[in-house]
This record gives structure tokens, sequence and C-alpha cells, in this order.
């Protein structure tokens, strides 16, 4: 599904395979993702709609519970559950950008270029500390 997803980001995923994720979620008590400063600033950052923002933000969460899964020892540093996130999004917009050129977003792309400098991680501490 992540996969799917992240090629093609506003129809690589169905409805169904949108209600299970949420139910699956919702049913395993070892996998938390909290909705804060960084999924909602990944999800204003480039895309119009509000439909358009779900999407980003059920890429941020899959992509978060994606490498949760794969990397359990980051399930409790939610710093790292966020930049995971960010990683998935940023593999997605490029993917987008490939398909529309014109969905290029100053804004986002300075997580690009935090990724591409190695920084990301302290890009998403920034975002982060925006909560406070």
């Amino acid at each position: 599904m992540t996969r799917s997803s992240e090629l093609d980001l506003l129809n690589g995923s169905s409805d169904l395979d949108r209600f299970w994720f949420i139910q699956f979620i919702a049913s395993v008590p070892d996998i938390t993702i909290r909705i804060g400063s960084v999924a909602m600033w990944c999800t204003e950052s480039f895309l119009q709609t509000e439909r358009e923002q779900a999407f980003i933000l059920y890429h941020f969460m899959l992509s978060a519970v994606s490498a949760i899964i794969n990397n359990p020892e980051i399930s409790n540093d939610p710093e790292a559950v966020d930049t995971a996130g960010v990683e998935g999004v940023i593999r997605a917009y490029k993917n987008l950008l490939q398909a529309d050129p014109g969905r290029r977003s100053s804004v986002f792309d300075e997580a690009v270029t935090s990724q591409e400098k190695g920084n990301l991680r302290e890009f998403v501490k920034k975002l982060r500390e925006k909560e406070k």
C-alpha cells in the first residue's frame, strides 16, 4: 500500500485501502501515530484541495507506520516517526512532480533540500518545536 500511494499519491489507494489502514492503526496498540505540526505542515505545504491534503496525511501516516513495522525501535521516538512520515511524503512528492511539474512548492522543497543535505531530522525537529 505504501509503495502504490507513493507512486501515485492522488490515485494510488482505494477508499477500501484507506479504511482498512485506519482500522489497522486503531486496532494495533503498539503503533501510535500522532498527527501534530509535522504532519499538518506536510498537508498544507503543496497541495490545494482538502481532498488532496487528506491524501498527504494518509501517506504521511502510512509511511510512519511502515517505518515502525520495519524498525520497531523507533516507535518510542516521535521525532524519528515524524521523520519517516516526511521521508515518505518526499518520495511521493518527487513522483508527483515527475507527472506534474506544476505542483512544485517552494515551501515543501525546503524539506527536500534538507533531506538532500542530510539534515531532514533537524528540519523535522524545528517543525516539532512549533508545537510547544
